[in-house]
């Protein structure tokens, strides 16, 4: 039919800075990364995402995730390995939901996985942090998760720091780490559930 042909995409009022196409071909809700064949040549043009596709359902955008800060609520998905020399992700906002997607963040022994000083419902899911000072960082961020993370090889694997209240961590692996796995430091109400 006329609607099934290629068409270009614009998406107005984008937020973050490094767009990637993304695709519901169920309609149903659930996007994924669209893939080169059907979406292309996706650009940013101040706060407008234009891209390609070769036909019509619905698709949307959203940020690939490189080390740096992390300046948007919403959900961020790496699409590849990170690597840094120093803290790779620092959370500068609340509401933010990092999704490791099965990839690794591995750095150069200093530094912080993921940082995140006093924010509020930051979740961490899905992902493996290795060979920094502190794999994920909390200082002052409350009513946030850690779901689905491996911790290996850092000097600590995580640290809840002043203030870091109310959070819960399911299916954390925190092993091999020179000096701990978990430390709390007067920080209060966090639940683990099944972490090793």
């Amino acid at each position: 039919s006329f609607m099934n042909t290629s068409a270009t995409i614009t998406l107005n009022s984008i937020s973050f800075s490094n767009p990637r196409a993304i695709v519901d071909f169920e309609d149903d809700g659930t996007f994924e990364t669209c893939a080169a064949d059907v979406c292309s040549n996706v650009s940013l043009s101040g706060t407008t995402a234009t891209f390609n596709v070769t036909h019509f359902t619905s698709f949307s955008t959203q940020d690939v995730l490189s080390c740096g800060n992390i300046t948007t609520s919403g959900l961020h998905t790496l699409s590849q390995n990170l690597t840094s020399i120093g803290t790779c992700i620092n959370v500068t906002v609340s509401n933010v939901i990092i999704d490791g997607a099965g990839y690794f963040i591995v750095g150069s022994g200093s530094g912080a996985g993921i940082l995140s000083i006093g924010r509020t419902n930051v979740t961490i899911a899905n992902l493996t942090i290795m060979n920094y000072t502190t794999g994920i960082y909390f200082s002052n961020t409350d009513a946030s998760r850690v779901l689905d993370v491996n911790l290996s090889r850092n000097s600590g694997g995580l640290l809840l720091d002043v203030g870091s209240d109310n959070n819960i961590i399911t299916r954390l692996i925190a092993n091999n780490n020179t000096n701990n796995g978990v430390r709390l430091s007067t920080s209060f109400d966090n639940l683990f559930i099944n972490a090793n």
